[in-house]
């Protein structure tokens, strides 16, 4: 191997293990900017059921003020739905904030002070009276209930708010550092596939000018080969006539001796 191959494959590696560092990166803050996005989806549903819960509330005390003011009795029937329906949106919030114990707590203890608040009005209905003592007493109990339910409001609120608050800014910091990451993705993806084209064209040359050098010598060989066999066919040609030569003088001698007797083959 080569110290061109050697630097190709370290560069191909190095390469190929921050491109993998840098994806699994990314793709754990995606992962995290998904969390994220459901954590704020979250808190804003939170939001959104406790704001509904105010709403309807200061709807319902107003009203229900009102009525107190004109003493029109024939109308707490609506102010009793009023409660229903803001127990129901309560239960509501709960089934939202179920996974969170610290807010569960809270919202329990909400739907509490709105249901002892519900009994309450519905049980003073048939004994209320329109003398301002009753109507103060009336009042200021509601008063209570109201302070209550204000700071377990403020309370779940601000919770709320901070988390979301937190979850922005981490969301920001996210949106920040997205353009960097797939900047640098980009450059060594780009690193990547120019080490991985350069390593291939390489090979691809050095294998060309192996196979060309290697037919090169097939020719040469091939060449020798045929003069050999030329050479060999000329030699052939060129000894068949001393050895037909020979072979006929060792005949003629052969019989020539064949002819003569022993005394006169050692005298020879």
């Amino acid at each position: 191997m080569t110290k061109l191959t050697r630097l190709m494959y370290v560069l191909f590696s190095i390469c190929m293990s921050v491109f993998i560092l840098l994806s699994f990166s990314y793709m754990n803050r995606v992962r995290k900017l998904d969390e994220n996005i459901k954590r704020f989806e979250y808190s804003n549903s939170i939001l959104l059921a406790i704001e509904q819960i105010n709403g309807i509330l200061n709807a319902n005390g107003s009203r229900l003020r009102n009525i107190l003011i004109v003493n029109q009795k024939e109308a707490f029937p609506d102010v009793l739905v009023g409660n229903v329906v803001l127990l129901s949106r309560t239960d509501t919030l709960i089934s939202i904030i179920k996974n969170d114990p610290i807010q569960l707590e809270k919202a329990n203890a909400l739907k509490i002070v709105l249901e002892n608040r519900f009994n309450f009005i519905k049980d003073s209905i048939p004994l209320y009276s329109e003398s301002q003592s009753e109507k103060a007493k009336f009042i200021e109990r509601l008063n209570t209930f109201r302070s209550q339910y204000d700071q377990l409001y403020k309370s779940i609120r601000e919770a709320e708010s901070r988390a979301l608050n937190s979850r922005r800014e981490s969301r920001d910091r996210f949106d920040k550092l997205t353009t960097p990451a797939l900047i640098l993705l980009l450059i060594f993806a780009s690193i990547f596939i120019l080490s991985t084209f350069l390593y291939l064209i390489l090979t691809l040359k050095k294998r060309i000018y192996f196979q060309n050098e290697l037919q090169a010598k097939l020719e040469t060989l091939n060449l020798a080969n045929k003069e050999l066999e030329n050479l060999s066919r000329v030699t052939s040609h060129h000894i068949q006539e001393p050895m037909r030569k020979i072979r006929n003088f060792s005949t003629l001698l052969d019989k020539r001796m064949e002819q003569l007797s022993a005394d006169e083959i050692r005298q020879i």
